[in-house]
């Protein structure tokens, strides 16, 4: 069962990348600046305490401590033999797809604001407040039905794979806690 809940929650997270890429692409964002904010960072980062708590933000919302303990759980579960070969083996492939989860979520918050940044702030729409009125400017300025429907699909499966991502390591905590496996 958890094998299938691993590979429902991987294609809700492959689905939420392939709308925020797809959004990104139809925002042709400046990419040079875009590489070249990840790897200079400003010194603003640090004076200016509106970008500091964007970027605690997304540092926050990209290692998500529940997220970490739902993957430790699941590669405990996984069916090894016991030898120092077969655990190395494990370890790597372990760390491996962690680092992959990783970079995924900092795509997608990192897509996020990217994608608002050239799209909204660029023509000075900077007071948009809910999601009914980004998704409706995002049809209008992106010029695409599509952008609109995957923002709605890209939130959607967010909500299910934070749901199920949440519970499940709810779960593993309190099994830790007081002893007490559930089936």
């Amino acid at each position: 069962l958890m094998r299938r809940i691993e590979m429902l929650i991987m294609l809700l997270c492959a689905v939420i990348f392939g709308c925020f890429a797809f959004e990104m692409f139809l925002a042709k964002p400046d990419y040079g600046e875009i590489l070249k904010a990840l790897f200079v960072p400003s010194s603003e980062i640090v004076t200016d305490p509106g970008q500091l708590f964007v970027g605690i933000g997304i540092l926050g919302a990209t290692v998500m401590p529940h997220s970490l303990y739902l993957h430790s759980s699941l590669v405990q579960s996984r069916d090894i033999e016991r030898t120092e070969a077969a655990v190395k083996e494990a370890i790597k492939f372990s760390t491996i797809d962690l680092v992959l989860s990783l970079f995924l979520a900092f795509f997608v918050n990192s897509a996020i604001l990217i994608v608002a940044a050239a799209t909204f702030h660029k023509t000075g729409h900077t007071g948009i407040a809910d999601l009914e009125e980004a998704s409706a400017m995002l049809e209008t300025l992106l010029g695409s039905r599509a952008a609109s429907v995957l923002f709605g699909v890209a939130l959607l499966a967010s909500g299910q794979q934070s749901t199920v991502t949440g519970t499940l390591a709810g779960q593993v905590i309190c099994e830790g806690f007081i002893d007490l496996k559930l089936s």
